[in-house]
């Protein structure tokens, strides 16, 4: 999973779904009301969501 906040300045977007282009079994997951924090709720939940998600 890549998690990327649209607002994100620090690593833009393109990155990211450039990083999922060249890595097939990559699922690349955009928050639309966040940026570069893992603390922000849209970040922080997509982030439990697939760790959750892999503990199973």
């Amino acid at each position: 999973m890549i998690v990327r906040g649209r607002h994100e300045v620090v690593t833009p977007p393109v990155s990211a779904w450039r990083l999922s282009r060249a890595w097939p079994d990559a699922e690349p997951v955009m928050v639309g009301d966040a940026g570069h924090a893992y603390e922000e709720p849209g970040i922080r939940d997509a982030l439990l969501a697939a760790t959750d998600r892999f503990a199973r």
